[in-house]
């Protein structure tokens, strides 16, 4: 017999959630245990919870969620034991166990989240689910009384191990049957030969109309068998999120579409009191929503920015800084995983690289795409997005949109390359080579060469812009806008020589880099036209949405609800602080506190240990060219408002986490810039 131990994390449920903010000063959110789990018996019995919580509200009932109710009629190990060594199976539950806070129900390990590639759907992508492991044969069982019109939704695939898919052919087959046992009926039926037919080896996704069993104790069976030689290979077969989606009144209607531009500047959009027509779309929803002139991102590049994003934590405190081997807690939990257990469809689409599944991202979502290709992807992620909503319209859905599109290269086809700054007729184009080229010194630009990279970024901006146009379109025509909430915002900007540099950013904290755009929309609650002054972060965008959604979190979050700017209130608050840091591996740290008018810069190298100070007044220098004297006295107080971030990092590096990044991910940084 298969018998093996793992040790896994377990997490602390919780009914319901209140927000609570994490002070200067306090450590970080730990809310998990470590607890030995006998994976035998898990097999053959089902993991006992340590805490069953509430069903998960909404019209949703996934049976992920409820392993404590599902009966396993014939066990996933009979028959493998003979066949198939331990450590291969041991080992491919240990990388892909599923590490999500999910209300009532525990770290199970047949609850897994699985990332493949997807033949014919994402031939540069990957695609990460929430699947129940099903080695064939395997049959479960699980009884519902069906008291409204329902469907069941689901999917199913059968899994390569180490590359290689198992010979034979794999059947996976629904039936339900009366609660006495005397009737069972087949719903469903389909066989998949992955190893012959190059089709079957994708991700593939049905749903079925349960009404005839509507106001029925019915037993729904799920069963994967396999026939034929299935050689050496291990036969993976799995079911996709198994859903009931129940039509009923939910106590919330809100949905929620979170957008981010990688490497789109504020002040290059026409909202912004940008000159070129590069954002009409965007114009026309900060127009019917409320537009935040002065919002900061907490880090200058992708991975750090992104995470406290998703968390509403610092770059010090979720401790996903390192492109090439961190990744986050699982004792952090992420936006995605709240509104999960709140019962929302969580779905994503994003560019992978720095965020991509290997570092945490996908933690929450059902479903987490990731592309590894740059160019021309808002179009193929807005039809994405809408055949999604074309699915799933009917539920509460969460939707986190990224792209990569307006990060370098900056290479936008025709009309848009010669859109903005037709009349140049110089050499320079906008790929990365020619950037790092550039940026060596060992190409030396003209103005007019420098104009032309901008000339080519806005291209970007207006392609992806007119993207967007379709996505919100769609929401208007299907009824969809006046309950879904638009948050359109950006990871970091980028330079055009401000600094030094061209077609870049990551290293440094001036406002070319961590200004942002930041508009919310949602008519009839999100007042209109509105422009606040006031400085926020992207660590507060996560509480805003929570509190637009009616969700009491408990968590601990770094970040403030923005609702008073939001509603028809006239929104005035306290001055605040925004905060950055740059904790890349390099040694070279950065971090920055700023108000509305004045900025300091503290960078401690760690490989020479030079500590240097960097003061600017904004309202007389808004370029941050020339860096003012300080008194020590002020630098004090200053340094003061950065110690709880420095403690934070310094004491606690032992709670970051470290994992070997794959390939697939690494190439998408090489294509980036980011690693050679």
């Amino acid at each position: 017999m298969l018998a093996f131990l793992l040790i896994k994390t377990m997490r602390n449920r919780r009914s319901r959630y209140t927000i609570s903010r994490l002070k200067p000063g306090d450590s970080a959110p730990r809310r998990g245990l470590l607890l030995p789990v006998l994976i035998l018996e898990c097999f053959l019995v089902g993991c006992a919870q340590t805490e069953k919580g509430e069903v998960t509200p909404g019209r949703l009932f996934r049976l992920i969620d409820h392993f404590e109710e599902i009966e396993f009629l014939e066990a996933p190990t009979d028959g493998l034991e003979n066949r198939i060594p331990d450590s291969r199976l041991a080992r491919f539950i240990d990388e892909n166990l599923n590490r999500d806070t999910i209300q009532g129900s525990t770290s199970h390990p047949l609850r897994l989240k699985v990332t493949k590639s997807s033949p014919g759907d994402f031939t540069t992508g990957l695609r990460t689910h929430n699947v129940i492991l099903a080695p064939a044969p395997t049959s479960f069982a699980i009884s519902k009384r069906l008291a409204t019109p329902s469907r069941l939704s689901f999917g199913y695939a059968v899994l390569a191990y180490e590359g290689e898919y198992s010979e034979g052919d794999f059947t996976f087959a629904i039936e339900v049957e009366d609660s006495d046992g005397k009737s069972r009926k087949p719903i469903f039926s389909r066989t998949l030969s992955p190893a012959q037919k190059p089709r079957h080896r994708r991700w593939i996704h049905d749903r079925i109309d349960l009404e005839p069993f509507v106001g029925r104790d019915s037993k729904l069976i799920f069963r994967t068998t396999v026939s034929g030689e299935t050689g050496d290979g291990l036969p993976l077969s799995v079911w996709v999120n198994p859903t009931l989606v129940q039509e009923e009144e939910s106590n919330n209607d809100l949905n929620i579409i979170l957008i981010s531009m990688d490497t789109l500047r504020a002040d290059h959009l026409g909202c912004y009191g940008y000159q070129r027509d590069t954002s009409p779309a965007l114009d026309q929803l900060a127009r019917q929503g409320v537009l935040f002139k002065s919002a900061v991102s907490q880090a200058p590049y992708t991975l750090s920015s992104h995470m406290s994003l998703l968390t509403s934590l610092y770059p010090s405190f979720h401790k996903v800084n390192k492109p090439k081997e961190s990744y986050l807690n699982p004792e952090i939990t992420t936006l995605a995983e709240i509104l999960y257990n709140q019962g929302y469809r969580t779905w994503a689409i994003a560019g992978g690289g720095q965020i991509s599944q290997t570092y945490g991202f996908a933690d929450g979502f059902e479903t987490y795409n990731a592309y590894s290709s740059l160019q021309r992807d808002v179009n193929m992620k807005v039809r994405e997005t809408i055949r999604f909503l074309d699915q799933e319209k009917e539920n509460n859905f969460f939707i986190f949109f990224h792209s990569y599109q307006t990060h370098s290269p900056y290479t936008p086809p025709p009309p848009y390359d010669e859109m903005f700054g037709a009349d140049y007729h110089g050499s320079i184009d906008g790929e990365i080579e020619t950037i790092e080229a550039i940026n060596k010194g060992s190409i030396e630009i003209s103005q007019a060469d420098l104009d032309r990279i901008v000339s080519l970024y806005d291209g970007e901006i207006r392609e992806a812009d007119d993207s967007l146009a379709e996505l919100f379109d769609y929401l208007k025509r299907e009824g969809l806008e006046s309950k879904t909430l638009v948050v359109f915002t950006s990871d970091h900007g980028e330079e055009f020589g401000e600094h030094g540099k061209v077609g870049t950013h990551s290293r440094t904290l001036y406002d070319e880099v961590i200004r942002i755009p930041l508009i919310f929309k949602l008519p009839g609650t999100i007042v209109s036209g509105r422009i606040v002054e006031e400085l926020v972060q992207s660590i507060d965008i996560l509480p805003t949405l929570l509190e637009l959604a009616g969700v009491d979190y408990r968590g601990n979050l770094q970040g403030t609800a923005l609702t008073k700017w939001l509603t028809t209130e006239t929104g005035v608050g306290e001055p605040t602080d925004a905060f950055g840091e740059r904790l890349a591996a390099d040694g070279n740290i950065l971090r920055s506190v700023r108000d509305h008018r004045f900025k300091y810069i503290f960078r401690d190298n760690r490989n020479t240990e030079e500590k240097e100070y960097f003061y600017f007044d904004l309202e007389k220098d808004p370029a941050e060219q020339e860096a003012v004297p300080l008194s020590s006295d002020r630098l004090r107080e200053l340094a003061e408002k950065l110690r709880f971030l420095i403690e934070e990092d310094e004491s606690n590096r032992s709670r970051e986490r470290s994992r070997q990044v794959d390939e697939k991910t690494m190439d998408a940084l090489r294509e980036l810039g980011y690693i050679k």
